[in-house]
């Protein structure tokens, strides 16, 4: 059911999605990356606050993932909470093969404040994160947006 409710979300079909995931969290309710999927299901349907219910549902059964965790960043930058940003980068920033994907996210997110200088700074510690992790394609697709951001960034004027 999980990996349909995946297939249904790549299709576009977050609503198909949300009832698959929500079937496969019904079948295996210790599957940390299912109720993770959930929440993405739920973020991509613009139902945050259900989002937010699912992951403490989550964190209540002690299940906690990366990804998990990325999607509570996404949940918090959407519903504008600091404090929950924080807390999902503290949960990743270390961890092997995530810590480029939430200093992009912080990136991204420093970019979209006017904080141009120190989204240029994030996006390039996720380029060595990956790079690190031995992560090349994405380490590139980093540098690409980020010669984008400077780009742009010349363009409108500088800003910190």
């Amino acid at each position: 059911m999980g990996n349909l409710g995946l297939v249904y979300g790549y299709l576009g079909d977050y609503e198909q999605a949300l009832a698959a995931l929500e079937a496969a969290a019904k079948l295996d309710p210790q599957n940390a990356l299912v109720f993770s999927n959930v929440v993405q299901a739920l973020l991509q349907l613009n139902r945050l606050d259900e989002g937010k219910a699912m992951a403490s549902k989550a964190a209540a059964l002690n299940l906690d993932s990366p990804s998990l965790q990325s999607n509570l960043y996404m949940l918090s930058f959407l519903q504008k909470d600091q404090t929950g940003m924080s807390q999902a980068s503290l949960a990743l920033v270390d961890k092997q093969d995530w810590g480029d994907v939430i200093l992009y996210a912080e990136s991204d997110t420093a970019a979209y404040q006017g904080k141009f200088a120190q989204a240029r700074d994030l996006s390039q510690r996720a380029v060595d994160t990956a790079e690190r992790d031995h992560k090349t394609e994405t380490a590139a697709a980093y540098e690409a947006e980020g010669a984008r951001l400077r780009l742009e960034t010349r363009r409108s004027g500088p800003r910190t």
